[in-house]
């Protein structure tokens, strides 16, 4: 803009002051909102893809494109390597392949979400090939659908996962370790981008002060 300008008399560009950039927040779900959240969606078809982007932080893609062979039910992990994504003639393909090279990890996976992982299909001999085989959109339709029902906050499947990125920092895990877990490159994104400081935390902290 300023560059512009210069070339109009008589402005004095030096006199100018641009208006602050506005950092607008991603919307996330405070405690009380996963709480709710968590009741509304008990026993519905995206439950789990739900419980896997807040506590494992996993990107809608990354949900899509968990296939049976990426959870060890012995070792209690989830071994993220492929994605579900638009191709370009604007139709899903699996991809062997994750966002970035440090998006590709594994993460300790509680044991009562590998309890609903095995309820998605009982029987062993049917795992083949991806997980949930719902569409893509399924998640977020489904999941606003639930949110007007019960009046929660709706914040998108992507804001599951900056919530995940608020707890990690809520409950004080390492930089390091965060990022790992939520697979980001560098901790700016991380820090910047998806972590929001829960009130509750906020008021604690005037309370230690």
């Amino acid at each position: 803009v300023i560059a512009v300008m210069t070339q109009y008399k008589p402005i004095n560009v030096k006199r100018i002051k641009l208006p602050q950039r506005q950092h607008k927040e991603h919307a996330y779900l405070d405690e009380n909102g996963m709480i709710n959240l968590f009741e509304a969606i008990q026993g519905s078809s995206v439950e789990v893809p739900i419980l896997l982007a807040v506590w494992l932080g996993l990107r809608r893609s990354e949900i899509m494109g968990l296939c049976w062979d990426c959870v060890d039910f012995d070792s209690a992990k989830i071994h993220i390597r492929r994605t579900y994504i638009k191709d370009s003639e604007k139709g899903y393909v699996l991809r062997e392949a994750t966002k970035t090279e440090s998006s590709a990890r594994s993460l300790d996976c509680p044991g009562y979400i590998l309890s609903k992982l095995e309820m998605v299909q009982p029987d062993t001999s049917k795992r083949r090939e991806r997980i949930f085989m719902m569409h893509p959109n399924t998640i977020y339709t489904s999941m606003k659908k639930i949110c007007e029902k019960h009046n929660i906050d709706f914040v998108g499947v992507h804001g599951l996962r900056h919530t995940n990125a608020s707890v990690m920092l809520s409950l004080g895990i390492i930089d390091r370790v965060a990022m790992a877990r939520g697979g980001w490159s560098t901790d700016i994104t991380m820090k910047q981008v998806y972590q929001h400081v829960f009130v509750t935390d906020v008021q604690a902290a005037g309370q230690k002060v």
